[in-house]
């Protein structure tokens, strides 16, 4: 399904997240991602804490589904953007998650355990 708008009308259904095309979408972010990458070059902690984190905000919109009740959005709708609309919500799943991080981990990207992390502690 990807980033678009479905309508789904009552009495009706609809697959609406795949764990496998997830895995595909995040396989194919992270690859990209390392490309991307020039081992020679010398980046600050600081630097790859900022990428680190893009690059895990960016394989979490791949685990998740976003629904709206009621009102409708997209390109064709006075509401272009699902925050627009009175009610709705945004459900990720744990699967995905976890999956997620088995791929950061088998790359070495694993952001959660770069050094740069223990200055910002969590409070």
């Amino acid at each position: 399904l990807g980033s678009f708008v479905h309508k789904i009308y009552p009495k009706a259904y609809l697959k609406f997240f795949n764990f496998e095309s997830c895995y595909r979408s995040m396989s194919s972010c992270i690859t990209s991602y390392l490309q991307t990458i020039d081992p020679a070059s010398s980046v600050d902690d600081e630097t790859l804490r900022i990428s680190n984190r893009t690059l895990v905000n960016s394989l979490v919109k791949h685990c998740g589904v976003r629904l709206s009740f009621v009102k409708g959005w997209g390109p064709d709708y006075p509401r272009h953007f699902i925050h627009n609309t009175p009610c709705w919500i945004e459900i990720i799943f744990t699967r995905a998650i976890l999956m997620m991080n088995t791929l950061l981990e088998k790359q070495g990207q694993d952001p959660f355990k770069n050094p740069s992390f223990e200055t910002y502690p969590i409070t």
